[in-house]
């Protein structure tokens, strides 16, 4: 059956006819919706109907687009009316495999409670101290978090997410594990892990007979993260594919990414770009993990990605539920990785925002301020509306001094926002850097000067240093380090 655009093709994929249907041919460009548009709407309604997206030649980032969203193959025009064939074969079987697994629910669900099972014992077994926070959308899937040991000072953790939620996405997950297990044990360094993998999916899953196959279909892909922890050596190195980076933070509540953030899962294309990072680890700290399902429901709620994090850790230590946690549409995995104990430690912070914004952005501040406001009261809701109202205030002053002045207010300088919590403490410690040099004048004399004169140039200096508990400076004031106590 044929449809002239998305609006058509809407009216005939009816609730009682969509199951009728084994595959849909869509073009991207169309009037009113696209291609895309189309297979959002389908994938709510049978997620199960494989969909087939026509594109022009050579659109990468268009095709990676598709993947992401759901699509099983992609083809470029003109249409090849081989590939065509071979493309819609190959679907109609994968809709019909997956409508299949989808009736084995039981086995899938219990499939699901051996992968929760198997969460919490990986973390209680570990040297390492873990706290892995799992949130499944689906009764199994390839969501999933695992360690190694490979050496008596290494840890290996491994974080995958495998595009699909059956017995399938599951069987790939508990392969690719088996997978990185055994090259670790021979030594392999992470990078060639990856690229094992990735040529095992394009040559031997993918793309049967290789990737000049009449086909380019996408059966499986793997997003995958790895922090290999050497004690040793007090370092870890840290490798990303197609998943968020990981961040990590010393006592201190001080975080940074590490790594590259996003790119292309395993299994899309021959090549593989990222590159592994080797972070120094001297002084312990702490990495934060997660699943691109926790993006998803953060960018719907407008909070930080480490806020919700945290917040998901601190419920489930409650026994509690997050209510924001009904929007999510995918999988939602957490995983935090302590290098040094951190329960007894009274002064440990955890990082809540952590945020880039360049010099031409101080028009957007309002903006800013709402997700800092939105952030904070998420991961701590007992945070006192005073407190939180001195927190924005302070912060607002400080992050537009430092867009004004230490980036000079260009597009290409950025300053650092970073936004941390100690429970134990009750405290909020705020933190901004700027890539200026910092200020020459006496800070208490510029405060009596302002005190004195109460000019609007002055009072965010005078408003800021007496909101705050406490204030530091660093580098004649391009970092300023500020902490909101409420005990």
């Amino acid at each position: 059956m044929t449809a002239e655009n998305a609006i058509a093709a809407q009216e005939t994929l009816t609730p009682a006819a969509i199951r009728m249907f084994d595959c849909v041919v869509t073009d991207y460009c169309m009037p009113e919706q696209s291609g895309l548009d189309l297979l959002s709407w389908i994938k709510s309604r049978d997620p199960n109907l494989a969909t087939i997206i026509v594109t022009a030649e050579g659109e990468r980032e268009l095709i990676a687009a598709s993947l992401r969203a759901g699509a099983v193959d992609f083809l470029d025009k003109p249409i090849d009316l081989e590939k065509l064939r071979f493309a819609v074969t190959q679907a109609v079987r994968q809709t019909r495999r997956q409508r299949s697994l989808a009736e084995s629910e039981s086995a899938v669900q219990d499939l699901g409670r051996v992968q929760e099972r198997m969460l919490v014992a990986q973390a209680a077994r570990s040297p390492v101290r873990m706290d892995v926070c799992f949130h499944p959308k689906h009764p199994a899937g390839g969501d999933f978090f695992t360690r190694f040991q490979p050496a008596p000072h290494q840890t290996f953790c491994l974080l995958t997410d495998v595009s699909g939620h059956d017995l399938e996405a599951a069987y790939i997950s508990a392969y690719f594990q088996g997978v990185v297990r055994g090259m670790l044990e021979r030594g392999g360094p992470v990078q060639e892990i990856f690229a094992a993998f990735n040529r095992l999916l394009l040559e031997e899953w993918n793309h049967t007979g290789g990737w000049n196959a009449p086909t380019t279909e996408i059966k499986a892909s793997v997003a995958a993260c790895a922090i290999l922890i050497d004690s040793a050596a007090d370092t870890a190195t840290v490798l990303a594919h197609g998943m968020p980076a990981p961040v990590y933070w010393l006592a201190d509540g001080t975080a940074q990414v590490i790594g590259d953030t996003g790119g292309f899962p395993l299994g899309w294309f021959p090549d593989i770009s990222g590159l592994s990072v080797v972070q120094p680890t001297p002084g312990g700290g702490s990495f934060c993990l997660w699943t691109d399902g926790l993006e998803e429901v953060a960018a719907q709620q407008g909070v930080s990605e480490l806020s919700f994090a945290w917040a998901l850790q601190r419920a489930q230590r409650r026994n509690e539920k997050l209510s924001e946690i009904h929007t999510a549409l995918d999988d939602i995995l957490v995983a935090d990785i302590h290098l040094s104990p951190v329960s007894s430690a009274l002064d440990f912070f955890r990082p809540l925002i952590l945020e880039q914004y360049h010099g031409g952005q101080t028009g957007e501040i309002d903006e800013m301020q709402a997700f800092w406001r939105r952030s904070l009261k998420l991961a701590a809701p007992e945070l006192p509306e005073d407190k939180l109202h001195d927190i924005l205030l302070s912060s607002r002053e400080m992050l537009l001094n430092a867009l004004h002045h230490g980036c000079q207010g260009r597009a290409d300088q950025k300053a650092d926002f970073q936004a941390a919590y100690s429970p134990a403490l009750q405290t909020i410690r705020v933190r901004v850097c700027d890539p200026g040099h910092g200020h020459q004048f006496n800070v208490a004399r510029r405060e009596e000067r302002a005190a004195q004169e109460l000019t609007q140039k002055h009072l965010g200096l005078v408003l800021t240093r007496h909101l705050a508990t406490k204030m530091e400076a660093e580098r004649g004031g391009a970092t300023v380090i500020m902490d909101f106590a409420w005990r």
